[in-house]
């Protein structure tokens, strides 16, 4: 929230699962699961999303539990500059049809794709348009994606 006042209001924020394999072994707490880190990820954007509101709710994740309502709302983080929240940007892997249903909670994409067998692939225009298609055919929310 601090960036987006600092920011006037500029800030977008990225989001990701987490590149694992890129050196997570040296944080044997973290999880590492593939499927829990999409999870969590889910939960995160869910849990911005109500922060952002500003008003008191709790949640109860299968990763994250918030009990905000046991909190005065002074101490709740300031509402953004961006109404009605910070825009989130997500990965979103195509053609993969659970990734792309999170991205439409989200504010725009990072696109990647995967092939067939799951070995990243390079994003073509007709990639773009078809993921341009299905956001506008699928989306509810209002923002940009």
């Amino acid at each position: 929230m601090a960036l987006d006042r600092l920011s006037d209001g500029r800030l977008i924020l990225g989001l990701g699962a987490g590149a694992v394999w890129m050196g997570w072994q040296g944080f044997p707490d973290e999880v590492t699961d593939t499927r829990a880190r999409a999870e969590m990820l889910d939960e995160s954007i869910d849990i911005l999303t109500l922060l952002y509101q500003r008003k008191p709710f709790d949640y109860a994740g299968q990763h994250f539990h918030l009990k905000l309502t046991l909190l005065d709302e002074m101490y709740y983080p300031p509402r953004p500059v961006q109404q009605p929240r910070i825009p989130l940007w997500v990965v979103g892997i195509w053609p993969s049809q659970k990734s792309m249903r999170r991205v439409l909670k989200c504010d725009g994409v990072l696109l990647e794709k995967r092939n067939t067998e799951g070995q990243e692939a390079d994003v073509t225009p007709a990639d773009v348009r078809e993921v341009q298609a299905f956001v506008q055919a699928e989306r509810t929310l209002t923002s940009p994606v």
